[in-house]
Formats: structure tokens, C-alpha cells, sequence
């Protein structure tokens, strides 16, 4: 009987991208398991996005959401359970589901609800990105000797109606601008300047600049399309998780801030230009080799850094408009050339 694996997966976007590497070699290892991934409800169509998940199960909030993935979970007979994220929560649903085998992160004093630990940290000097992480979680067995990020396979009927709603010109050689991040402002670079970069690619490459955010990024997105003029057109809050991977998708490069959005654009397969502060770029920078990482010198760099902090907002000021210009045309014609 073929083994059945439930993942429980992280709770945000970028950092659902960071985990399909070490998501895929544990599906190529084991082609004959069952894999289900648990997943909180706005990454739930991510996952749909992901080929070789036998299914994908939705993790409500609240207590409620708890009991009710708990039954789901039980129903489903898992052998294995794989926690992803550090959360106490996450750890009780398979132990509650009672699954035999229950493998995670050693954190949050929630050793008792795990078979297995496993310690925290990095993996080695050389592999200091967040993504090899997860390859000892999962865990892969053989872990590849790069970071490889599979294709996003969004669904094209869902993209075409997309593209008609929204008046996407496919002919166009559109750039995508994200100005927004959810951290905050210590994570943002300034709106004038995404608006100086993509008025000059629309005036010197004759291309199309598409601004995408969340809805609550609509406003910073609609400053950055009047900057840029008649060539934007901004469609942040208009578009759904797979919708927004098939227009990125669509891009000849995207130029963004440390986000989930640019790695959504990195899983989508467009060439990404990252305007980093100082959050560390080696450590969760885009995955990909076609990806260009701009950050000003100087600075002490981070994993993690608060939503406030005058010496990341520094930093990003530092980054200047001509720094990410050169990056974005480098970027474009690397993709035209095919490197």
C-alpha cells in the first residue's frame, strides 16, 4: 500500500516558494507516496499551482478551523505528518489527528507533539538560503547540488479570462513593478523611484509596465502607475493568487521588493531584479540564476527585521534609481537573449 504524507505547509507566500524546491525532491524521491499538503486558505490555490500533490486541504482559522483540519486529517489516514512551520498549532493538528509519525522543527515547546525533531539552523555555510532548510525537514535524501525551483503551472483557461477582464495586451512586452511588500516600510523601497524606473523602460524599450499589490497595496500602486503614465497600468487588488502567477508569468522581467510577490515572480519563470535593504539576499533572495539582486553596500544584513527600522529604510534609500535601471535592462536582455 503506497504510504500516505501530509505536509503541513507554511503560512506565507514567499515562503511557500522558498519550500518547492525541497517540496519537489521529496515528490521525485517518492513517486509511489501520497502527498497532501495542508495549507491555510489564501495559499491553498498557490499549492493547486504545485504538479504532484496528491491533494490539497484547507486549514480554516480559528479554533474552529483547528477541530475541523483535525478530522479532515484523521479521515485521511496519514502514516507520516511533516510540520513546516514553528507554530504550536501546527504541530497539534496531526498529533490531535493522532498520526503515527509526526516530523518538525524543534521550537515552541511543542517537542511532546513530535516523533520527530529535528534542530533549527543553518544547514551549512554553503547552503545558507532559507530553501535548504526545508530539504532537512522534509527531509530529502539526496538533495540536489543547486537550488532548482520548479514551474508554477497556472491554469491557462483561468489566464486568458484574466487577460481579456483586465485589457492585458499579450502582444506587449510588459514589465511588472511591486512596490508594495507586507512587512512594511522597512522592506519598501520608495514608490517615486519604482515610478522613475518604469517610466524609463516604457520610454527607452517602448514596453508596457504593469504595477501588481495586494489590495491593500493599491494605493502605493496607483502612485507608481501615475509616476510611470499612460504606459501603466495597475492591477494591484484585482487579480487572484493563480491569476497574478499567469500575468507575472507573462512579464519579460519584474522589478520588486523583498516579498512574496518576487517569489511568486522567480516561480512563475520571469527574470526578477530585488531591491534588497538589509534582510540578507543569501538567505532568502530569489531562487534562480536568472535573477539580478540590488542592495546598497555597507550595511549589516539580517534574516529577520522589525516592520519599522530606520536603518533598513537607509538602506533601501541608498539604492538608487540608476542601480535598478541598469539591473532591469540587464534583466531584459538577458531573457531576450535567452541567459
Amino acid at each position: 500500500m503506497s504510504a500516505r504524507v501530509l505536509i503541513c505547509g507554511v503560512n506565507w507566500l514567499g515562503d511557500a516558494v522558498m519550500s518547492l524546491p525541497a517540496v519537489a525532491a521529496f515528490l521525485a524521491e517518492r513517486p509511489e507516496a501520497r502527498v497532501s499538503m495542508l495549507a491555510k486558505p489564501p495559499l491553498v490555490p498557490f499549492w493547486r499551482m504545485v504538479a504532484g500533490l496528491d491533494a490539497v486541504l484547507e486549514l480554516p482559522p480559528g479554533k474552529a478551523g483547528t477541530l475541523r483540519a483535525v478530522g479532515v486529517v484523521r479521515g485521511g489516514r496519514f502514516d507520516r505528518a511533516i510540520v513546516m512551520p514553528n507554530s504550536f498549532r501546527s504541530a497539534l493538528i496531526p498529533f490531535l489527528a493522532r498520526v503515527p509519525v509526526r516530523r518538525g522543527a524543534r521550537s515552541r515547546a511543542r517537542g511532546l507533539l513530535l516523533t520527530e525533531r529535528v534542530a533549527s539552523g543553518d544547514a551549512s555555510p554553503d547552503r545558507r538560503h532559507q530553501a535548504w532548510e526545508y530539504m532537512r525537514l522534509l527531509p530529502v535524501a539526496r538533495p540536489p547540488s543547486d537550488l532548482v525551483l520548479p514551474r508554477l503551472v497556472p491554469d491557462a483557461a483561468v489566464a486568458g479570462a484574466c487577460r481579456v477582464r483586465l485589457g492585458w495586451d499579450p502582444e506587449a512586452a510588459w514589465v511588472g513593478l511591486l512596490p508594495g511588500a507586507a512587512r512594511g516600510p522597512s522592506k519598501r523601497w520608495p514608490p517615486d523611484r519604482f515610478a522613475e524606473v518604469g517610466r524609463r523602460l516604457a520610454a527607452e524599450r517602448g514596453g508596457r509596465i504593469a504595477g501588481f499589490g495586494s489590495l491593500g497595496e493599491a494605493g502605493v500602486c496607483a502612485a507608481v502607475a501615475n509616476g510611470v503614465g499612460t504606459a501603466a497600468l495597475n492591477l494591484a487588488g484585482r487579480t487572484a493568487l493563480p491569476e497574478l502567477a499567469g500575468l507575472l508569468a507573462g512579464c519579460r522581467a519584474v522589478v520588486s521588493n523583498d516579498s512574496g510577490g518576487m517569489h511568486l515572480a522567480a516561480a512563475a519563470g520571469t527574470p526578477v531584479v530585488a531591491v534588497f535593504g538589509v534582510t540578507d539576499p543569501e538567505v532568502t533572495g530569489p531562487i534562480g540564476r536568472a535573477h539580478r539582486v540590488v542592495a546598497a553596500p555597507g550595511f549589516v544584513r539580517s534574516r529577520a527585521i522589525p516592520r519599522q527600522s530606520r536603518e533598513a529604510e537607509r538602506a533601501l534609500q541608498a539604492v538608487t534609481v540608476e542601480d535598478v535601471y541598469a539591473a532591469a535592462l540587464a534583466a531584459l536582455d538577458g531573457a531576450a537573449s535567452g541567459g
